[in-house]
């Protein structure tokens, strides 16, 4: 594509785990290169704060902030007045959502073609087309309709960016469609040793911390690692640091793991700059995610910190791990293999593991992710 000067990059809703840093990246790989950046976004806090002060620093973009509301039609917001822009192009931050539901052709509300991020497409399910639980089911409708989205994009769409080359061979080609993929950034703060983390954040110095991040989703793998502690031997020198929002039953248990010194929790959401904080006062990081099919920014955190990962021997993270030489691996959902995947995290020196995260640390830096999105368009 060539001669693109106005890009309406949509925000279509609140997504308050990546999305305001997300929203940050992109703006700042695209607005040195167009005439104009129109972005249109939640007005909330945590969005306003990125976008506001960029537009404020950088004429070329033009901030549009519209009234959130909960339902299933609340992103058609995000569209008023979209056509009237007349932009060169439409970037939709985020595609699942409206893979879920959105049945008409959004290049009518528009007036040009759209591209967007799908930052987790589902794996390919068997089974038979007619499925009597789509008819009950809200849950595997939705699932549904992602399927029918990776079979047959939606003609309005003429791009999608993915996070890892292996995920475009779940698509089903169709003419016109071209699907791209993104190196998956991280926000770090650089300077700060282990020793020096571990002081500022209140953690001990003299333990190995295995660190559980983020929301307390099923998919995360929580209750796993908890499973999995509660199996090592008690003198094992290995602590379970969980930082992030805890549902009451996990963080109960891990409260009972930490009265016997082998977990630590902080219940409580944590801003990036201090997350990153926590992967360089680690010493490795736990992703025992289950039935996750694409990757998480986290890898690319742990990287930049040198910290070494555990992950589930499953979709995208687990062949990353495995293949960059990131880290080890267990078989996915064992609570068993985890727990002896830990004690030969304990054996085993991470130093050797420095070559393949310094690598993929390059690879997803942030100049490679505005190289990648600039290129696709034709952007200097």
């Amino acid at each position: 594509m060539t001669d693109i000067r106005h890009i309406h990059l949509i925000e279509p809703a609140p997504n308050l785990g990546h999305g305001p840093l997300w929203l940050g990246y992109l703006i700042d790989a695209l607005q040195p290169a167009l005439q104009t950046l129109t972005v249109t976004y939640p007005d909330t806090d945590s969005y306003g704060e990125i976008v506001q002060p960029r537009a404020a620093a950088n004429r070329n973009i033009i901030a549009r902030a519209y009234s959130w509301r909960r339902g299933k039609h609340a992103w058609r917001a995000s569209f008023e007045g979209a056509r009237d822009l007349r932009s060169d192009l439409t970037f939709l931050s985020d595609l699942g959502l409206l893979f879920k539901r959105v049945s008409e052709d959004l290049r009518q509300l528009t007036g040009n073609a759209i591209w967007g991020i799908w930052f987790n497409p589902p794996a390919p399910r068997g089974g038979t087309f007619w499925n009597p639980r789509r008819l009950v089911s809200r849950r595997a409708r939705t699932a549904h309709r992602e399927q029918v989205a990776l079979r047959r994009a939606p003609d309005w769409l003429s791009g999608i960016w993915v996070l890892d080359a292996a995920l475009i061979d779940l698509f089903t080609p169709r003419p016109g469609l071209q699907l791209r993929v993104l190196p998956d950034p991280w926000p770090s703060v650089p300077g700060i040793d282990r020793e020096t983390a571990r002081r500022a954040l209140r953690l001990p110095l003299d333990q190995s911390l295995f660190l559980h991040p983020g929301v307390d989703a099923a998919r995360k793998g929580l209750s796993d690692a908890i499973a999995a502690w509660q199996q090592l031997e008690e003198e094992t020198n290995a602590v379970l640091l969980r930082v992030g929002r805890t549902n009451t039953r996990d963080a109960a248990l891990l409260n009972e793991l930490g009265t016997a010194g082998r977990a630590i929790l902080r219940d409580e959401r944590i801003p990036d700059e201090e997350l990153d904080h926590y992967l360089r006062a680690c010493d490795w990081l736990v992703l025992p995610y289950r039935w996750h099919e694409s990757s998480s920014g986290l890898l690319t955190g742990a990287a930049v910190a040198g910290r070494p990962v555990i992950a589930a021997d499953h979709g995208v993270i687990g062949r990353r791990v495995r293949d960059a030489q990131l880290g080890l691996v267990f078989p996915h959902l064992s609570v068993d293999g985890l727990a002896a995947t830990v004690r030969e995290a304990l054996r085993t020196p991470p130093k050797q593991f420095d070559a393949g995260l310094r690598a993929f640390a390059l690879e997803h830096d942030h100049e490679h992710f505005a190289a990648a999105l600039r290129g696709a368009w034709g952007l200097n």
